[in-house]
């Protein structure tokens, strides 16, 4: 009994060794197979991976050359239009009232952010004033004029409103004797902008009823500060925020817009916002630029 099992286990052992014989071959060459399919499938992704950001690559320098191009041939086509309006009125008697207007209108709505504006505004406006034409082409010129004004600085505002701080302010004129114009309205506030507060406190001292426009006495002040600083100034409808603005600490500024002028009052708005939103002709200090890099630098360090 004891032999005839012996005799199984010996059958059992050679046909496994004869089986392992057998299969270890197919089982290598299996292996073997299957990590080729899978370093050809690795290399295949590699490749398509590599394909795809080469595609990527060449359509972002597509992209950048057609846009630089279309930016050269705008920057091209606005440096003739800014020529051509500019020498309409450095030569005078070379255009009409009506070219002049016009030129204004172009140059405005192109070029407002860029640019002062309001020294031509108020030039023009007096040579309307000044020209010998009817009431109502003198009327229909201005009203152009403050069209363009209203449209270029509610632009700016709605901009402006939407990355930094503002508040309103009502001045009613007690009286509309010219000859009284000294008013008493005063309205203070404190804003935040970027972690910094600040307290504004509007003063309107004085109106021009004839060239309407405004005096205002501006008081800012912050806990850095050991007393407000004071800034007096006019403020009419040719003055554009992120042109006319105060230069304030941190790379931010305020502004302030006058909307309405009526004969009984006028309505203000105090704008607060950071200094990148300020005209393309506006930059930062050198003392600035550094603190914002540390400030950024810190920040991005920090868990």
């Amino acid at each position: 009994m004891g032999d005839k099992e012996r005799d199984k286990w010996d059958k059992a052992e050679i046909i496994c060794k004869s089986v392992g014989a057998v299969l270890t071959p197919l089982v290598i060459v299996g292996l073997g197979l299957l990590g080729n399919h899978i370093i050809q499938k690795n290399q295949q992704r590699e490749q398509k991976a590599q394909q795809e950001i080469q595609r990527r690559e060449q359509k972002t320098q597509l992209y950048t050359q057609l846009m630089s191009q279309r930016e050269e041939s705008e920057s091209g086509l606005r440096k003739d239009m800014f020529s051509s309006i500019i020498n309409s009125f450095l030569k005078p008697g070379s255009a009409t009232l009506e070219e002049e207007v016009l030129n204004l209108e172009l140059l405005a709505y192109n070029f407002h952010e860029s640019l002062n504006l309001k020294p031509l505004f108020i030039h023009l406006k007096n040579q309307i004033n000044s020209e010998k034409i009817s009431k109502e082409e003198k009327r229909r010129y201005l009203d152009r004029l403050k069209k363009v004004a209203k449209e270029i600085t509610n632009k700016q505002v709605y901009i402006l409103e939407e990355v930094g701080q503002k508040f309103d302010m009502t001045i009613i004129f007690k009286n509309t004797d010219r000859s009284k114009t000294q008013l008493e309205d005063v309205t203070k506030r404190k804003l935040t902008l970027n972690g910094i507060e600040r307290t504004f406190e509007i003063e309107a001292i004085e109106r021009d009823l004839e060239d309407k426009r405004i005096r205002i006495r501006l008081y800012i002040s912050s806990a850095y500060q050991q007393a407000p600083i004071v800034h007096d100034f006019w403020v009419d409808f040719f003055d554009f925020p992120t042109i006319d603005h105060i230069r304030l600490s941190n790379d931010q500024r305020c502004s302030v817009v006058l909307k309405v002028f009526k004969n009984y009052g006028a309505e203000i708005t105090l704008l607060y916002f950071p200094g990148s939103y300020a005209s393309l002709k506006e930059k930062p200090y050198v003392e600035e630029m550094l603190k914002k890099l540390t400030t950024d630098s810190l920040s991005s360090e920090s868990p």
